[in-house]
């Protein structure tokens, strides 16, 4: 434990005057908070290494049970409900029989991969996912420490919704 220095000198401030140093202090309660932040919840988990584990959950929902200020970083890759992506289409895209996906020209001998024709959203589903990535801004905010960052997958077609979070919210994509 630290005491306020008697001379004012900012580094008396970080003298230990104890057996374990001001260092250690914060490194087992980071590793404490670690620990607990790594347990929270009962869903699906993977401790990919020490220092990162991937949780399969609803996100708002884990977010929501989570404390104020508690992560560093989010990774994450929202559902989109994309009908190129549904079971059917890839169905049809592993048959090479129709779907909305097309075959792009070849350019030089390279063979190309099969790419969706375009993206179907109703406006009913696009205030959907406006709506479902104002929530996840929201619980974000509440989570995420100052400075924190966030990585969202998304593809080319919907970049556009994803990257609003900062117009809509506090974020700063």
């Amino acid at each position: 434990m630290t005491r306020p220095s008697s001379t004012g000198n900012v580094r008396d401030l970080f003298t230990d005057v104890s057996t374990v140093s001001f260092r250690e202090q914060l490194i087992e309660r980071q590793n404490s908070l670690w620990h607990s932040l790594r347990l929270a919840g009962n869903h699906p988990r993977s401790h990919l290494s020490p220092r990162t584990t991937y949780v399969l959950a609803d996100a708002i929902e884990w977010l929501s049970g989570l404390p104020e200020n508690n992560l560093h970083a989010v990774v994450t890759d929202p559902p989109y409900g994309l009908i190129e992506y549904s079971r059917k289409h890839h169905d049809k895209l592993k048959s090479g029989s129709g779907g909305v996906w097309r075959i792009p020209p070849s350019f030089d001998g390279a063979k190309r991969k099969p790419l969706p024709r375009f993206t179907v959203l109703s406006p009913d589903e696009v205030v959907g996912l406006d709506r479902f990535f104002g929530n996840l801004a929201d619980a974000l905010l509440r989570v995420l420490v100052p400075g924190g960052h966030l990585l969202i997958a998304s593809n080319p077609l919907l970049s556009t919704l994803t990257s609003d979070l900062s117009c809509h919210t506090a974020l700063r994509v």
